[in-house]
């Protein structure tokens, strides 16, 4: 006898957007931009600035020079609200995480 699980109504399958002033950015939230995105942080070291450069683009592919003029505390609330974004999980979560 076989066995069925359906899962179509527990995917989701949405698009993800960071809007920033009157601009609205699409965030890649695939399982291969995520894990890629996870993988460069966690190999960043001492060069934690770099990776999240590096997280952003793959992220947010070109729109992540949009951001590149900020100061950094507004520039880690980009990373983190992409982030939580990417992962499914809240700002609050995410900043959480973050924090050393």
């Amino acid at each position: 006898m076989a066995t069925t699980i359906n899962i179509t109504e527990k995917i989701k399958n949405e698009q993800k957007f960071l809007e920033y002033g009157d601009k609205k950015y699409v965030v890649n939230a695939s399982k291969n931009a995520v894990t890629k995105a996870m993988a460069i942080f966690s190999s960043a070291g001492d060069d934690v600035v770099g990776s999240i450069d590096k997280v952003l683009h793959c992220l947010l592919g070109k729109a992540a020079k949009d951001f590149d003029g900020m100061d950094f505390e507004d520039y880690k609330t980009v990373f983190i609200a992409v982030m939580a974004l990417a992962t499914g999980r809240t700002y609050e979560e995410t900043e959480a995480s973050f924090r050393t």
